[in-house]
């Protein structure tokens, strides 16, 4: 067995854990959205950020480490048309990774850290208040989240047909 060979698995299993754990917090989030009391929001906060420190952050460190390898062994072209390669679907595919890692500095972990610190200080009695369940269901955010999701899509369709 070959160190592609090796790689290429670590790629996919990188793949499979980062996008199955995009989803399934998202599954979490969708009943985090829908609860008042203060201990369900709680729960669900912190299954969220399991997956996320289980699934979401080691398959993307995974994906993106065993990529990077990967295309630098086969000599595929990171920046498409701008190294003068006739390939440009690795390119698209960076661009989408870098623009969902902007998402999850600048969107994403702010929400995080406010909701977590509501958490942390609330009353084992206390319901959400309505500006976290505003902050949790702002159309932004909701907008933000599915562009995650799609770009995900996307990226494993320009992977597995590489397009152009």
């Amino acid at each position: 067995m070959s160190w592609y060979w090796i790689l290429r698995f670590l790629h996919i299993t990188g793949a499979a854990l980062f996008i199955g754990g995009v989803f399934a917090r998202q599954l979490v989030r969708s009943r985090l959205r829908k609860t008042s009391e203060r201990d369900a929001f709680a729960e669900l906060t912190g299954a969220a950020r399991l997956i996320d420190e289980r699934l979401v952050i080691p398959g993307s460190g995974l994906v993106l480490l065993a990529g990077i390898i990967l295309a630098w062994m086969t000599g595929a072209p990171f920046l498409g048309f701008i190294q003068a390669a006739p390939q440009n679907w690795l390119l698209v595919s960076n661009i989408l990774i870098i623009l969902g890692m902007l998402l999850v500095v600048r969107v994403f972990l702010p929400v995080r850290k406010q909701i977590e610190a509501w958490v942390a200080q609330a009353g084992a009695d206390e319901t959400v208040p309505s500006e976290i369940q505003a902050l949790i269901n702002r159309p932004r955010l909701q907008l933000a989240y599915l562009l995650e999701e799609i770009s995900l899509l996307v990226i494993v369709a320009l992977m597995v047909f590489k397009p152009f």
